[in-house]
């Protein structure tokens, strides 16, 4: 915020982008989170600043300083990820108590299996003349119409019609916004399992 981002601290933590993360990130990851050209070079510059600074100040009192700086950063990233998964189950629990106040359970998909390493979260968007994805032939159903859409998986709330699914979960058509819920709870649900 002392960069005039504060509106974009958001965009940050659902991304669960750290001081780690955001030395590497580049050009297109800036998009993604939302910013500007000019607002990516603040961020850039700010980065390259504090990099000097670091150089500058081998005294032994600024690097113990700046252990005790990333300690409390460390901690508070840790309260923040509890935070987000306690907020997750009151957002699961309420989406149940949704459904059930509508009348009766809306019939969801399978629950993927927990993801491999290997597998990052991918957007990616279905090729012509293809409609739902068959677990059983691995492979997607053939279509009549070019441009098949799928209702967006988070259905209870997005409702979006959409061509596109996580690389990680074939079965699960997602809009953008909500790949980006998905890619943190799965960012979340790697780091409660290390």
């Amino acid at each position: 915020t002392a960069i005039g981002l504060g509106n974009k601290v958001d965009q940050f933590r659902e991304n669960a982008i750290d001081g780690a993360m955001l030395v590497d990130l580049e050009g297109d990851d800036f998009r993604e989170l939302e910013l500007s050209n000019l607002q990516a070079k603040k961020v850039k510059k700010m980065i390259k600043f504090t990099k000097e600074l670091a150089c500058e100040d081998s005294a032994g009192d600024a690097l113990s300083e700046m252990e005790v700086k990333i300690k409390s950063q460390e901690d508070t990233i840790a309260e923040l990820k509890k935070e987000i998964k306690a907020l997750n189950n009151e957002n699961v629990a309420m989406k149940m108590q949704l459904e059930d106040a509508q009348g009766s359970r809306i019939q969801s998909a399978p629950i993927p299996q927990p993801l491999p390493v290997s597998l990052p979260c991918e957007l990616i968007t279905v090729a012509h003349y293809q409609g739902t994805w068959n677990a059983s032939k691995e492979k997607f159903t053939k279509t009549k119409q070019k441009y098949q859409k799928q209702r967006c998986f988070n259905y209870v709330t997005c409702n979006k019609m959409v061509r596109t699914y996580c690389k990680c979960t074939k079965g699960l058509f997602l809009c953008i916004g909500c790949f980006a819920n998905h890619k943190v709870s799965v960012a979340m649900q790697d780091s409660t399992d290390d």
